[in-house]
């Protein structure tokens, strides 16, 4: 994983390397969500291809385990660049209903 890690950290054009770094830290013991998620949001920051959200439930995870409204956010990006994904109707369904 350092290698993936080092090159997360380096200028890269590229949103895939830090998307996958990402999605080792969700898996990895013990759980490392909020580096996952700045992984993730360095991603986003950088560009993905849309298959990213459609086959890969590791952003949905670390910002749900967070518990903050950045899974919001999140859900928001997935919608607006893959409107059908079978992630963003499970996690629309999952979002807490608002109390009062």
């Amino acid at each position: 994983m350092t290698s993936s890690q080092t090159a997360t950290a380096s200028s890269s054009a590229d949103g895939i390397l830090p998307f996958n770094y990402g999605s080792n830290l969700v898996f990895l013991r013990p759980l490392r969500y909020e580096e996952a998620a700045l992984a993730y949001d360095k991603a986003r920051e950088l560009g993905l291809p849309c298959v990213c959200f459609r086959y890969q439930f590791g952003p949905f995870l670390a910002y749900f385990h967070l518990g903050t409204e950045d899974l919001l956010v999140l859900t928001d990006y997935a919608r607006s660049v893959t409107e059908m994904s079978e992630e963003r109707v499970a996690v629309v369904r999952l979002r807490p209903v608002p109390s009062g």
